[in-house]
């Protein structure tokens, strides 16, 4: 380390650190788990969103619905089935930034339209990467409202997975307002991550905005610590972006899932 502020910081974050690994040993222990699924990595270093939303579903975390479909009849057929509009994405390990990759379609409102995205869709994906592996198009429900929040965790060589709670979407960018914490994570330690958030007067309501459903977001956070725990030795990095949490007693919806090989 070459200063005193530098030295006296990373003593700070090891002070923290053992008080947590404390305050865990201290507690009751966290009730057992059984992995819901194990991820599987066929080739490539992630998984399709297709993939990742399995895995959440698979922990009981709650995804926008949606269908992966092959064909334009099929798209047609999946929108009519979930109801317009719909969000229409290319599913793929291997394009990571939809919109980057104009692979992504929000407010489709008729048949004819998911006819002509689903067409534009694949042109633009194999546009941004001819090599791309497309496992189709995901037809998905337009979740309205709420507060869109970012999951994400990060497994680090040392301390192992890390698991980060913030407000989502543009907020990410433009207030880096997380909370962070070591997993496993308990729901009290769930709820103190979003108390400390700075934008936690959103989740409460602020300026006539209902209030979010700040125990569905705990009980996500605490699935989400548990499947991080479950894939130390094979997730490296994963996100949910966003998240949208919904008003009161209505719950959270995982809309996008980004997971990324150890």
């Amino acid at each position: 380390l070459q200063g005193l502020q530098e030295t006296m910081r990373a003593v700070a974050i090891l002070m923290e650190y053992a008080r947590i690994r404390r305050s865990l040993r201290e507690e009751e222990p966290m009730e057992e788990r059984r992995p819901g699924m194990t991820a599987q990595f066929t080739s490539g270093d992630s998984l399709s969103e297709s993939e990742g939303k399995a895995l959440l579903k698979a922990y009981d975390i709650p995804v926008a619905r949606d269908i992966l479909v092959h064909s334009a009849g099929e798209a047609v057929g999946a929108a009519d089935a979930i109801g317009y509009p719909v969000v229409m994405k290319v599913d793929s390990p291997d394009i990571q930034h939809k919109t980057e990759a104009k692979a992504v379609k929000l407010g489709v409102s008729g048949p004819e339209e998911v006819r002509a995205a689903y067409d534009e869709l694949l042109a633009n994906a194999r546009a941004y990467n001819a090599e791309a592996r497309v496992s189709g198009v995901s037809i998905q429900e337009m979740v309205a409202g709420g507060t869109e929040i970012i999951l994400g965790m990060k497994n680090d060589a040392s301390f192992g997975p890390s698991v980060m709670v913030g407000l989502g979407g543009i907020f990410v960018e433009i207030f880096k307002d997380i909370s962070l914490r070591l997993a496993p994570i308990d729901l009290k330690t769930a709820h103190e991550m979003i108390g400390e958030l700075k934008g936690r007067k959103i989740l409460d309501g602020a300026r006539g905005r209902a209030k979010a459903d700040v125990d569905a977001l705990a009980d996500a956070i605490v699935k989400f610590s548990g499947l991080a725990m479950d894939h130390a030795g094979v997730i490296g990095e994963m996100d949910i972006n966003p998240m949208i949490v919904l008003e009161e007693g209505k719950g959270v919806r995982a809309v996008d899932a980004l997971v990324m090989k150890k």
